[in-house]
């Protein structure tokens, strides 16, 4: 009888300390997506739970799209040209940590921030969570490439533009789809003819990291 007991408070202790997505995102401050208001986001969640998007007039008078996966993500679409993925990240400790991609289209690129908050929407450390890849991160060179060379072709993508995909995937060796970052290079958009020529056949299509319940990793 004892242990039935422990069972069940460990498990009403790790319920009261998780949030649910539908929480998570109406409690989420004005500030994060200052278009939206408390009303849209109840509303938009009311057609998630339904598997519907829903388009919603927004603060500006203009449509926000409010779309997603039940129990997985919610994707904000405020223009064509920018939009924010949240999603819940299941912790070991049985808490509630978000996760929030913000992305904008730039001509022919894209460039992503990524954001990490506990569940009452207190700012966390990126780092704490994820290693941010570097330009360097998305070149691979052969050997008969020396190391000055391979600094020169780095130091033409002077300007880092990488968009964040953030997703359930599943991965060689695990079972089930987990959360997963998919990390681009878009920075070759800006660059002249020239340049992007000599530097995109040494850069990799993306970058992955798998959440393993504490950070995400290779």
């Amino acid at each position: 009888m004892g242990k039935i007991l422990t069972i069940l408070f460990l498990a009403l202790a790790t319920s009261t300390k998780a949030q649910t997505l539908r929480q998570v995102f109406t409690l989420m401050p004005d500030s994060i997506v200052p278009l939206l208001s408390k009303v849209n986001r109840e509303d938009g969640m009311d057609y998630l739970d339904n598997d519907m998007p829903l388009d919603v007039t927004n603060k500006l008078g203009n449509i926000t799209t409010i779309s997603g996966e039940k129990n997985r993500y919610i994707d904000i679409n405020t223009a064509s040209k920018a939009w924010t993925r949240l999603m819940l990240l299941p912790s070991e400790a049985g808490d509630t940590l978000i996760c929030l991609v913000k992305t904008v289209s730039i001509d022919k690129a894209r460039d992503s921030q990524i954001h990490f908050y506990d569940k009452e929407w207190k700012p966390m450390n990126t780092s704490d969570f994820v290693n941010m890849p570097t330009v360097e991160s998305f070149m691979t060179f052969n050997d008969s490439i020396d190391e000055e060379e391979r600094t020169r072709l780095t130091k033409k993508i002077d300007i880092p533009l990488i968009e964040i995909s953030a997703n359930y995937e599943k991965s060689s060796g695990h079972e089930n789809d987990a959360p997963t970052l998919t990390f681009k290079l878009h920075s070759p958009a800006y660059m002249n003819e020239e340049d992007c020529k000599l530097v995109t056949p040494y850069i990799k299509d993306n970058i992955k990291m798998r959440w393993n319940g504490n950070r995400f990793e290779h």
